[in-house]
């Protein structure tokens, strides 16, 4: 199957037709792999649905916008009408006017006409309709919360599935769960092993943020709280949420009692900035999550490992400075190699350069002892420190003897002092031929229909 077609991977898992259609069955690995990816996708959608269509939504409580509406519920203006408008706007302070004087303005120009009443009444009703846009940040907002919850249910269930006999784990008042009717009706113990997981899944989903806290404390080991720096944020994004969804984006009682500084019936809504930073902790908390569990049923935890790596390198190729430093942080948690120590070393200072600059990284590396080792790190030392014209004296060589390409010429952030330097252009070439075998690669990809879940499937 494809991973990234949407599918459900237990739809695929161990379904045996008896035919002689190959069968693809996905290991642990290639589910919590598929899980990964599915919440970086929709954070990703989420992401992008935000950043691109905020200004339109801003846009709808524009004066600009709000005139026009007015304009278009009138009768057409004549010329003469349009010079009756024109004192409306005229000398306007340098600080703007307020709703009202904006009204008491149009008001005096079309005192006297058949059409000015109407006008004024459609301006009125649109300067104090309720704003446009807090609505669209909240309704993200809350698809953020909604698109955690889902990969966290999601996660859950695969604990469940690599862990069956956790089902069993159940209140004794709960421990007859189904009728000789539903078994009959469910026609196997694989279906009743499903249904048994949707149940104790949908019961987490309609609980709090501190009941998944438990859910995973109590039966992975797993405290979400260490996981991330502020999980005070977390909670006051759940309760936000609550407030946003059941609260008319009020304060309410139980948000009060949560957050004693905020008024009873405050307003709540959200603008831009509050979205960005809870698409950056929530993301952060559910690939961090998602590494932890994955890593207690791997079967090869290397994958865990390249997993997670994978995912702080593209944030740091984004430039997310703050969250790539979260994961590698997280990543030196984790089971490595001496050569990933070393590389978790170099990109952690990459993120801590890009978020205080080079000089809050200089003392380290200037004491990093590199004496011994690849030259390839004694490189990677010249570039940290932005050392160029010794960076670009070494630069033929790593050439040369392959540990630098174009494709590291031209995306590796570890190199992006030296692809701001005039210098860079006597590698253009390099990076253009890379460059062009990618776009020609993805072509292939895509007129060939080639299935990426293939070679991460098992007979």
């Amino acid at each position: 199957m494809d991973p990234t077609s949407g599918h459900d991977p237990e739809s695929e898992g161990n379904r045996d037709d008896g035919g002689d259609n190959e069968v693809h069955v996905l290991s642990t690995d290639d589910r919590f792999r598929f899980r990964g990816q599915e919440f970086t996708d929709a954070i990703e959608a989420l992401r992008e649905t935000h950043s691109e269509l905020a200004p339109a939504a801003s846009e709808l409580d524009s004066l600009l916008t709000i005139w026009d509406g007015t304009i278009a519920a009138s009768k057409r203006l004549t010329e003469e009408d349009k010079e009756r408008l024109r004192p409306v706007f005229g000398d306007v302070p340098a600080g703007g006017l307020a709703a009202h004087d904006l009204v008491d303005r149009l008001s005096d120009a079309v005192e006297d006409t058949e059409w000015g009443l109407d006008m004024v009444y459609n301006f009125v009703m649109r300067v104090f309709r309720p704003k446009r846009e807090p609505i669209f940040h909240n309704a993200i907002l809350i698809s953020v919360v909604a698109a955690f919850e889902a990969h966290l249910s999601k996660l859950a269930e695969e604990y469940y599935r690599a862990a069956p006999d956790a089902l069993h784990k159940v209140p004794r008042e709960a421990a007859k769960e189904f009728s000789l009717r539903e078994l009959q009706e469910l026609g196997s113990i694989a279906d009743a092993v499903e249904m048994a997981i949707e149940q104790r899944v949908t019961a987490l989903m309609f609980g709090s943020l501190g009941d998944w806290k438990k859910f995973f404390a109590d039966r992975l080991n797993i405290d979400l709280s260490d996981l991330i720096g502020n999980w005070a944020a977390v909670q006051e994004v759940f309760e936000r949420r609550h407030c946003l969804v059941h609260n008319e984006a009020k304060a309410s009682r139980r948000y009060v009692r949560a957050f004693p500084s905020t008024e009873l019936q405050e307003p709540l809504d959200v603008d831009a900035e509050y979205v960005e930073q809870t698409l950056e902790t929530l993301e952060l908390l559910g690939v961090l999550v998602h590494a932890k569990v994955w890593a207690k049923f791997a079967d090869h935890k290397q994958q865990v490992v390249d997993a997670l790596e994978s995912r702080g390198f593209t944030s740091l190729k984004e430039g997310r400075w703050q969250f790539s430093s979260n994961i590698y942080q997280a990543w030196q948690a984790l089971p490595l190699t001496e050569s990933e120590q070393r590389m978790a070393k170099v990109n952690l200072w990459i993120s801590d350069k890009g978020i205080n600059g080079v000089e809050s990284i200089r003392a380290e590396v200037d004491a990093w002892d590199v004496s011994g080792s690849s030259e390839v790190y004694q490189f990677a030392k010249l570039c940290l420190l932005e050392d160029l014209d010794a960076a670009f004296d070494a630069l033929p060589t790593m050439i040369s003897r392959d540990h630098v390409a174009g494709k590291e010429l031209a995306t590796w952030p570890l190199l992006a002092p030296l692809r701001q330097d005039a210098r860079i252009k006597q590698y253009a070439d390099i990076m253009k031929d890379y460059l062009s075998e990618e776009a020609y690669s993805t072509a292939d990809y895509l007129d060939e229909g080639v299935d990426p879940g293939e070679a991460t499937t098992e007979e």
